[in-house]
């Protein structure tokens, strides 16, 4: 599958994206997933596994006309005989990528040739597909069919947007898109998964939002007080949209800035979280200390979560480590995602910022773990590098709990075993529960990249320790279980 998968990802096509969210995501991004402490309610992957439930398999006969669409006219197009039938390649595509059949290629091509003419041929298909979206307010409750149909509704969605934006450019018309996207706030609303589909998967960072949605944009944070998925992804859309007012002319970087700083002392939390990002960049880093030193006085995880993911998109690698250094220190917890988008754009960078951070001592300790947990998700050679130097050196011993989990999921896998033992041998903590926590912690992470001769020793040794947790004892026995069939 990973090869597919891979493949998948390059090409970007149309049933790609709803068969890639269930199927084959996760291998052509390969993340490594990090275990972040002694055995909990179970393996988190999960919630990503193929549902059950087998495609109907129809024969590929060829382009769309094998189906009786007929591309490259320009006669009348069923809008529902069209998507069912784009739902029809997206269950034939899961097959082909659950069988790593060559045949993926030719069903995604089909597909794109097949919604390229629908797009072109139905003015309103992307208005009808929004409006079918509204019936998945509760989300694709993972049925198979259900959920490919979600995901091609919301690419017919996308690549419409994008087509509007297109000829917006050429034209200066915005009134189709200016409708479209206005269509996509009112939807948003109504339910979890459309608020993160339609509004951090769609419209946040896209050139769509404009001056015509400023008070939609502004209403969201109103109608967020009572509806925790709008409050979610409300203070995203205002700095999409102020961005984009900036970026179009229609509004001055003044007269942004301006309403960012009158926002920035709003009662509302989510207004204040929008302002206090956008000031991080505004006027040439002008506000940038003032944004960093509100965040850390509200005490908000979500403003400094905020404020950390902005200076990881929009500054550089620098001064977005400065940030994330004074941001981390008020809340290690609420910047840890932002560490591993920073891990995953400037890998490189890491080593040399760990360093300097150790002569700070422990100032720098939520700082230093950060780094680490970055590294560990990062398949580069420093970065194992970097986990391993810290598990063997870092005075802090939170540091070197965090390293361990990170080395044990990219380091060499004789590195690793090495490490693991050392971990057993500490003479100081190799008795402590919590320590053998984290080692258990660590073999999960490493046991899909030891062999069963190295796997086996450490897991018998750490298993003869009374002071290892009862959940961790048994997650260890399935371990090893695995590892014998």
């Amino acid at each position: 599958m990973r090869r597919h998968a891979t493949t998948m990802a390059a090409l970007g096509g149309l049933l790609l994206l709803a068969v890639t969210a269930v199927v084959g995501w996760r291998h052509a991004t390969a993340p490594v997933r990090i275990a972040t402490g002694p055995a909990d309610a179970g393996p988190r992957e999960a919630a990503a596994r193929v549902p059950a439930l087998r495609a109907e398999r129809r024969p590929l006969d060829g382009p769309p006309a094998a189906a009786g669409l007929a591309t490259g006219s320009t006669g009348p197009l069923d809008f529902q005989v069209v998507v069912e039938r784009l739902v029809e390649l997206g269950l034939e595509l899961w097959t082909a990528v659950e069988e790593e059949s060559a045949a993926v290629t030719a069903i995604d091509d089909v597909a794109e040739a097949l919604l390229r003419d629908l797009l072109a041929r139905v003015a309103d298909a992307p208005e009808r597909a929004l409006a079918e979206l509204a019936a998945y307010a509760d989300g694709s409750s993972g049925e198979r069919r259900r959920t490919v149909h979600f995901q091609v509704l919301l690419r017919i969605v996308r690549d419409g947007l994008a087509d509007r934006e297109r000829r917006c450019r050429g034209d200066g018309h915005r009134s189709a898109l200016d409708a479209l996207a206005s269509g996509c706030l009112g939807t948003l609303q109504l339910g979890p998964s459309l608020a993160r589909e339609l509004g951090r998967g769609t419209l946040v960072d896209a050139p769509y939002l404009g001056a015509a949605h400023e008070a939609e944009v502004l209403a969201l944070f109103d109608a967020g007080a009572d509806v925790p998925h709008v409050a979610e992804v409300a203070p995203a859309l205002l700095r999409t949209l102020w961005r984009n007012l900036v970026d179009s002319g229609a509004r001055t970087p003044g007269e942004v800035a301006s309403l960012a700083l009158l926002f920035a002392a709003d009662g509302s939390p989510e207004r204040r979280r929008a302002a206090l990002a956008h000031l991080l960049t505004a006027a040439h880093g002008r506000y940038r200390s003032l944004a960093v030193d509100s965040a850390v006085r509200s005490g908000d995880a979500g403003t400094i979560t905020d404020v950390a993911d902005a200076a990881v998109e929009r500054l550089r690698p620098g001064a977005a480590l400065d940030v994330m250094a004074a941001l981390s220190r008020a809340d290690a917890d609420a910047t840890t995602a932002a560490f591993v988008r920073f891990g995953a754009r400037h890998g490189d960078a890491l080593p040399a910022a760990y360093e300097r951070s150790l002569a700070d001592g422990a100032d720098s300790r939520s700082f230093r773990v950060g780094l680490v947990t970055a590294a560990g998700l990062d398949p580069r050679p420093t970065s194992a590098a970097l986990a391993i130097s810290a598990f063997e050196t870092d005075p802090d011993p939170g540091v070197r709990e965090r390293a361990l989990l990170a080395l044990a999921a990219i380091a060499p896998p004789d590195q690793v075993a090495r490490c693991i033992a050392a971990a057993l041998a500490d003479p100081v903590r190799g008795r402590d529960p919590q320590w053998l926590g984290h080692v258990a912690a660590a073999l999960r992470n490493a046991a899909g990249r030891l062999g069963r001769a190295e796997l086996e020793p450490l897991v018998e040794r750490l298993r003869a320790r009374s002071e290892l947790a009862e959940a961790d004892r048994h997650a260890l026995m399935r371990l090893t279980a695995a590892a014998t069939r």
